[in-house]
């Protein structure tokens, strides 16, 4: 069953997945490999009625409103995504308007800053990391069509032809766009870190050694204190540009800075390469996602560029507000059964680690990097049931072929 309805707010943890320990043995070099999670910060009172409300009239975020009758558990759940509905008879193309904001983040007297070029990891004239993000196929279509598990779902940029593929069943052949569009780039804005709240990791003991396996041994990374940090982008960021309202989505990014989940940060607590979040208002609620574009190599070879990036835009779109709940499952970043699992419709969380890094080569000739996702019928089929996505699959690059297994809800979990 699926039908339109309203969806009322519902509670969930404002961070998912995130383990201490955050480490593992990098086999090609000897040198332990920096794990990369992500995370998400939800409304916790969000007014959906009014964020309805304000769709309708144009005055905030293009949404749509789902209800399944999930086979894997027989419950109903309801969510809200960004655009139209795929479901809907009529379908067509949905813009939202994207502003770009780099953030210059000071830690002492170190600067990672992502209007400068990076004449260390970088090679020109793609040497920005602004320039090279901005021209990224996350905001810009590749040369031709996009192959998702063997069908072609047409041209565009990466995480709409995800969406495409996502709902392969009932939009393949149409019209059916959620476009990132137009994209403005705002004046870049600092963030002098508090000491309490920085941390300088050095690249040369982790992954490659510093951005890659041809590469001198040097460089850092930046790694500051989560919930500052949020509060400074939510309480001061944010509000300065008046142009960022709810209808907009701003994407806030960093260079070679990773978040960590205590203060003081420190490497074993670490490292978040990216979040979405929301607020509660006004009145509608204000979506926002900070993003890590990483040359570091600290991650090793996949986790790099616009890695962070599809993985956050592609949840953003799916799970705006952070609060679209599923079956419990685990999988990827993920939390084991036994610790809970993860019961949200977060389409990156569940391939974080288990697949290998997408790359694409943009117009400007760079290689970048992206993040396979899940798809929706991952999160709600049953074993029976078919996917609605491209090629039968369960996430757009082949790695699930089924869907999620289902966390126990009751009795002894399995180890």
């Amino acid at each position: 069953m699926r039908t339109l309805m309203a969806v009322s707010s519902c509670a969930l943890l404002a961070f998912f997945g995130l383990a201490a320990g955050a480490q593992d043995q990098a086999a090609n070099t000897g040198r332990q490999t920096l794990k990369a999670y992500s995370t998400v910060r939800s409304a916790p009172q969000f007014d959906f009625a009014a964020a309805k409300e304000a769709a309708s009239k144009g005055t905030g975020l293009a949404i749509f409103t789902y209800t399944i009758d999930a086979t894997k558990d027989q419950n109903i759940y309801s969510g809200t995504m960004v655009g139209g509905s795929p479901f809907a008879k009529r379908k067509g193309t949905i813009n939202i308007p994207t502003y770009i904001i780099p953030v210059v983040v000071v830690i002492g007297s170190t600067t990672f800053d992502p209007t400068a070029a990076d004449t260390t990891c970088m090679v020109p004239p793609n040497d920005v990391p602004l320039t090279v993000f901005r021209n990224s196929p996350l905001f810009v279509s590749p040369a031709g069509s996009w192959v998702m598990n063997g069908v072609n779902v047409g041209r565009g940029q990466y995480v709409d032809a995800f969406q495409r593929a996502n709902f392969w069943s009932d939009v393949g052949g149409s019209s059916y766009n959620v476009n990132l569009s137009p994209i403005t780039v705002l004046t870049a804005q600092t963030y002098n870190v508090p000491a309490q709240d920085g941390n300088i990791i050095p690249d040369s003991g982790f992954g490659n050694g510093g951005c890659g396996p041809n590469k001198n041994p040097q460089g850092v990374e930046g790694e500051i204190y989560i919930n500052d940090f949020d509060t400074w982008v939510t309480g001061t960021l944010l509000p300065h540009f008046p142009q960022i309202t709810p209808g907009v989505l701003p994407v806030i990014l960093l260079y070679n800075v990773v978040m960590g989940l205590t203060q003081p940060p420190n490497v074993v607590e670490c490292c978040v390469i990216g979040y979405h979040g929301a607020t509660n208002g006004p009145p509608s609620g204000q979506t926002y996602s900070p993003m890590d574009f990483d040359t570091s190599g600290i991650f090793g070879t996949g986790v790099r560029d616009t890695f962070a990036s599809a993985h956050e835009i592609g949840e953003w779109m799916n799970d705006p507000y952070g609060t679209n709940p599923t079956p419990v499952w685990s999988s990827g970043q993920s939390a084991a059964c036994s610790s809970g699992g993860q019961n949200n419709l977060e389409v990156g969380d569940p391939v974080s680690g288990i697949s290998n890094d997408w790359t694409v080569t943009g117009a400007n000739g760079f290689t970048y990097h992206l993040q396979e996702l899940a798809f929706f019928s991952w999160f709600y089929n049953a074993d029976h049931v078919a996917s609605l996505g491209a090629g039968g699959d369960f996430s757009n690059n082949g790695t699930f072929k089924g869907p999620s297994e289902p966390c126990p809800t009751g009795g002894t979990y399995p180890n």
